[in-house]
């Protein structure tokens, strides 16, 4: 050490070996003492310019005391929040609202704000190494102070744009990161959604009509129940059908249930053809029913469109042996002026159907039937019901269906009839049987094929339409017999069960969390790209003191503050505080001879007070003197 000497101009400047430096031959130093400064050069590197306090090249610092592990962990954790991010948004996923007590949005903005908060720790102790590793490797101060202005502050490192390095764009990225927050936000949405799933239910329904539901028949009468009157009620104002599964259906449960109904027994059809002559014929007769005359009571008539419904009488040559419903349709069939009247008598008898049916979860049922077959799905034909002649001595006799084929026969009946043909008429439609309006009714309307043509005349079947309301009254009254009357199992066929095991379709339609993960995607890039960005600038930790940050007595000290001179350097800004901790400073502009420098001193250092001026202003001189004597 003795031996070793620095070159400086002449002047009154001397070089003494500091104490400090004596214990460590491999950082040896001396100070340069002069009436202003001192300053603590390293041997091994060019003396400063005269005048220059702190602007000087910083040696490379070698110790492996600092670990950054606390910063490597919290990126580590963002990395976590990304995996957690993705596992609620995939078992929240089509999940219903209710099935979670905390909402997914709520756990996504915590993992955000943990991702964004640790990314935040992370970068703040990487920029301290960024920094202190690039004074370790030599750097003029210009270089490092826009290094350290590039990482404060949110539009400072754009004011480095054109000349970016790690930390401009470790420290752009990182304030992008504010976005992380909105789009795991997007990624999460609440939606309306149908969900179907198989269930085991179980219904109360009697699958056959009860023997004598519609009440008694005596003589030519029929003694009706008061179930069977509010059945009919029912039917007529179409109240919902009351029919609740256990468990309780939830939103809508689609199956099939067994339940009384009518199928066809036998048909018998008669025909009448008619001819062109006939149709133009005014004394042309067809059918076997007298039909009433509208408005002349001596004009000729004929049918073309009837409808009777009704309970089936006992007699002689009795088609079927239980109670049934007949129904009896005419109608006639022209085309180009030539065609049929066709009259078909059929025979309904009571049967167990399976049918189509919705509950909901208001405790109802809807009947989903075939309107063109309506009596496709047979089980059974019932054999609890047998037929009663039309005169009925005492005692009384049940009566099952007659009474819903009376009520059900005046809504759909229908006798309407043609007006005959005016010859030499001058409307073609006048020269042939046409529709008498006034003998029509709102089923001979309703079911009538109207053409423009005279020599057209047709009729839609209503045979389906009538078995479905048949079936409909027999179905309601198949579930009020089964709330209502204790002996149901004892009026049906043997074998048979009220209790129905059934397996139902049930769709539920309520609010769902929907995950986009095309949202969760362009966040996870995000936050992948910034850990990218902040990694990098840990690089050279292990060649960095542990006491090293950009803690004020930190910098002060590697500068060699005269001020902290004193201070443990190996300590870094702890030894500082160590011992002139309780020492009182203040910045301003000292007075020492004919020069004043604008420093941080001691209180009892001579203050001129008119020469002290803005603490800003003189920051930016101060940077401005290290700007002009060190450039990068």
């Amino acid at each position: 050490m003795g031996d070793e000497r620095i070159q400086t101009e002449p002047s009154r400047d001397t070089l003494v070996e500091t104490p400090e430096r004596q214990a460590n031959s491999s950082s040896a130093s001396v100070e340069v003492k002069n009436e202003s400064t001192v300053q603590t050069i390293e041997l091994d590197t060019p003396p400063p310019p005269r005048g220059v306090s702190f602007c000087m090249r910083i040696d490379q610092f070698t110790s492996a005391a600092i670990r950054p592990f606390f910063g490597l962990l919290c990126l580590g954790v963002s990395i976590c929040s990304v995996f957690f991010s993705a596992a609620i948004l995939i078992t929240s996923n089509n999940k219903p609202v209710d099935s979670w007590a905390i909402q997914p949005t709520v756990f996504l903005a915590i993992a955000a704000a943990l991702s964004n908060t640790a990314v935040t720790v992370a970068y703040s102790q990487a920029v301290i190494i960024a920094w202190w590793y690039r004074a370790s490797r030599g750097a003029t101060i210009l270089a490092l102070e826009k290094q350290w202005e590039a990482s404060t502050g949110l539009f400072s490192p754009l004011y480095h744009i054109k000349h970016p390095n790690l930390v401009v764009v470790a420290t752009l990225l990182v304030w992008s990161m504010i976005a992380d927050g909105p789009m795991l936000q997007r990624a999460a949405s609440v939606v309306s959604a149908t969900q179907w799933k198989m269930l085991p239910f179980n219904v109360t329904l009697t699958p056959e009509l009860p023997t004598g539901f519609s009440g008694q028949r005596l003589y030519n009468d029929i003694v009706m129940s008061g179930a069977v009157i509010a059945i009919c009620e029912d039917w007529t104002a179409q109240t919902p059908i009351s029919l609740a599964v256990n468990p309780p259906c939830k939103g809508t449960c689609a199956t099939t249930v067994r339940g009384p109904g009518v199928t066809k027994a036998t048909c018998s059809t008669k025909t009448w053809p008619i001819t062109y002559e006939m149709y133009h014929d005014p004394n042309a007769t067809w059918g076997e029913w007298p039909m009433p005359v509208s408005l002349d009571p001596t004009a000729p008539t004929n049918p073309v469109f009837q409808v009777v419904l009704g309970p089936h009488k006992d007699g002689p040559s009795n088609p079927v042996p239980q109670e049934a419903a007949v129904t009896i349709i005419g109608s006639i069939s022209i085309f180009n002026s030539s065609g049929k009247f066709e009259e078909t008598k059929c025979y309904w008898v009571p049967a167990i159907l399976e049918y189509d049916v919705v509950f909901g979860n208001d405790g109802h049922v809807r009947l989903l039937q075939d309107l063109d077959n309506p009596s496709s799905k047979v089980v059974a034909l019932a054999n609890n019901t047998h037929a009663t002649p039309g005169w009925v001595e005492p005692p009384k006799q049940p009566a099952t269906l007659d009474f819903l084929a009376d009520y059900l026969g005046s809504f759909v009946k229908a006798n309407a009839s043609a007006v005959a043909p005016v010859p030499n008429a001058q409307a073609e439609s006048s020269t042939v049987w046409h529709a008498d309006a006034t003998t029509y009714n709102s089923q001979a309307f309703k079911y009538h094929n109207f053409t423009w043509s005279a020599v057209e005349h047709t009729y839609i079947d209503p045979t389906p339409d009538i078995i479905n309301s048949m079936n409909e009254m027999m179905f309601r009254s198949a579930v009020l017999a089964s709330a209502t009357q204790p002996n149901v199992s004892q009026l049906i066929d043997p074998g048979l069960s009220l209790e129905q095991n059934i397996m139902a379709n049930q769709s539920v339609t309520h609010n769902v969390f929907h995950s986009d993960f095309a949202w969760f995607g362009a966040a996870t890039a995000l936050d992948l790209i910034v850990i990218l960005a902040v990694l990098p600038l840990f690089w050279g930790f292990w060649k960095l003191e542990k006491h090293l940050s950009l803690s004020p007595c930190s910098l002060a000290l590697a500068f060699n503050s005269p001020l902290l001179k004193e201070a443990d350097p190996l300590k870094g800004a702890e030894g500082v505080v160590e011992r002139y901790g309780s020492m009182k400073i203040k910045y301003g502009e000292v007075v020492d001879g004919e020069e004043g420098e604008l420093v941080m001193s001691a209180e009892n250092s001579r203050i001129a007070p008119a020469e002290r001026v803005d603490s800003m202003a003189s920051s930016r001189k101060a940077f401005a003197r290290c700007r002009d004597r060190g450039r990068v």
